[in-house]
């Protein structure tokens, strides 16, 4: 058996009480995943100049979507 201090039985007694605040904290967890799934082309495009970086050693930009493909 674990031995907690008062104080950290205090916060586990809150926090479990408060079910609207971890409800509220899901929420925000789920809009910023949401955020992060939907990104406009734009910002695609300055994510994948980021990106290619790190990922590639030739001086590369990506300009703009032609269809369904990307012009370099």
């Amino acid at each position: 058996m674990v031995k907690i201090s008062k104080k950290e039985k205090a916060e586990l007694l809150f926090f479990s009480k408060n079910s609207r605040l971890r409800d509220d904290m899901q929420a925000v967890e789920n809009i910023r995943r949401e955020r992060l799934k939907t990104m406009s082309p734009d910002e695609y495009l300055k994510f994948l100049g980021f990106f290619s970086k790190f990922t590639n050693y030739q001086n590369r930009k990506f300009e703009k979507i032609e269809g369904e493909n990307f012009k370099l």
